[in-house]
């Protein structure tokens, strides 16, 4: 992985958090559930940069077969003088991508760890029960809830609720219930899961803390709406919160920070909000702004380059109009490449030029680093041997050098292709190296 990759992964990640932020208010202004917008911005934040990388190391083929241009030597392996060894940039990504491998192995190590510790735990938990739930009584874990598909679901109380009122422990029990029946567990668990696959995407903790708050609110509005007592339950909260469990294991727990908890019990006290309308477009604007922001960044080159989305099989320049004198069937030819007959292929007449340009327009930042790549174009070459139109058939996996290599081919000039010794247009191959020496 690049460092651009990183940062554009971070990028994204803080974007789609700002968005899910934003997005939140808008649903907490109508008292709906938000932990979906953390949900979504936590997945944006692993498929978005996933999809840049899955397309920039995979090559664009044109569904068109032709045959390929034999002119490929005037261009193809061309090499261009650069200093340096070029061995910085690949050490650099070597390190960074053992650096990630390492922090996302010791962190899914301990997760792996922590749910087989809590496992062996609850197993050897006495049972009480309280209401109709049979509960596992601890020494100071919980209250909390711990389920996994496939898995019984498991509700932890510690001993010291019993000495509070039957209708506090009735309160906790609801709370670990409404967590259950709505997967909090196993989402949590999810966004543990995205957390240890990238650590060092440092908004996907902030993400992860968020949709946790996300979870603790929704199952208060839903606890508060099955005619629960709000000053009893907000007690409970202040209660638990003073005896706050500190044991990793806990999953979804009803306690939470001073912080954390006084936002909770002012969202149960709080009246309805002013202006409810106009506050929630001001902010669901900003969440569709930085929603697109997050989709339209552009994936990185080399060396953290930025660079605009890569091109695809149809992405192309030149001239999009016929060459002079051609008709509508031209016209339609050299919308996409398509076999053309042709007797006399087309030769490259201007060597030293396309060379030239060659050196001119490989990226600086590349030859510095070492990095190269080779482009195949499509090229459609008119009845004068200009190239009007060219399509990028197999990307270098660098949208830069991609670009490069289009520049390249519009310097090209050949001699027309013939057919039956009347000059024709015609889509060629035509195979564009970079390297350094």
């Amino acid at each position: 992985m690049t460092p651009g990759w990183l940062a554009y992964a971070v990028v994204v990640s803080l974007l789609a958090g700002l968005g899910a932020a934003a997005a939140e208010r808008v649903l907490r202004l109508y008292e709906l559930p938000a932990r979906g917008a953390w949900l979504a911005a936590m997945l944006a934040s692993i498929g978005l940069p996933l999809a840049a990388h899955i397309a920039g190391g995979s090559s664009v083929i044109s569904p068109a077969v032709l045959p390929p241009l034999g002119v490929g030597e005037a261009v193809s392996g061309v090499a261009v003088a650069a200093g340096g060894d070029g061995t910085l940039l690949p050490a650099l990504e070597s390190a960074l991508g053992w650096t990630w491998a390492a922090l996302s192995a010791a962190a899914s190590l301990w997760l792996v760890t922590s749910a087989f510790r809590l496992h062996r735990f609850l197993d050897g938990l006495r049972t009480r029960t309280v209401g109709d739930v049979s509960v596992h009584v601890t020494a100071e874990e919980g209250p909390a809830c711990w389920a996994l598909p496939g898995r019984r679901a498991r509700v932890l109380l510690p001993s010291w609720l019993w000495e509070l009122a039957p209708d506090a422990r009735r309160l906790a029990v609801a709370h670990e219930r409404e967590h259950l029946r709505r997967g909090d567990s196993v989402l949590s668990g999810f966004g543990w899961l995205v957390v240890a696959a990238a650590p060092w995407n440092l908004p996907l903790w902030w993400h992860l803390r968020r949709l946790r708050r996300a979870v603790e609110l929704d199952c208060d509005g839903r606890v508060l709406c099955s005619d629960a007592d709000p000053r009893a339950y907000g007690d409970l909260l202040l209660t638990v919160g003073g005896r706050r469990s500190t044991s990793p294991w806990t999953a979804v727990p009803l306690s939470e920070s001073e912080s954390g908890l006084e936002g909770r019990i002012r969202r149960m006290v709080a009246p309805p909000p002013e202006h409810r309308a106009v506050r929630a477009a001001a902010f669901g604007v900003l969440a569709a702004a930085a929603a697109v922001l997050a989709c339209e960044a552009a994936p990185p080159g080399p060396a953290g380059e930025p660079v605009a989305p890569r091109p695809s099989a149809d992405a192309s320049v030149g001239v999009e109009a016929p060459s002079p004198g051609s008709g509508g069937d031209s016209r339609a030819l050299a919308e996409r490449p398509t076999f053309i007959p042709y007797d006399v292929a087309p030769e490259l007449q201007n060597p030293s030029r396309v060379q030239a340009v060659l050196e001119e327009q490989y990226p600086e930042a590349f030859q510095d680093s070492g990095v190269g790549g080779t482009v195949v174009l499509w090229m459609y070459v008119d009845e004068q041997g200009e190239v009007r139109r060219s399509r990028v058939r197999e990307s270098s996996g660098y949208r830069a050098l991609d670009e490069a290599a289009m520049e390249v081919a519009q310097s090209m000039e050949f001699s027309p292709a013939l057919n039956r010794d009347d000059p024709t247009a015609v889509w060629v191959q035509q195979r564009i190296q970079f390297q350094v020496e």
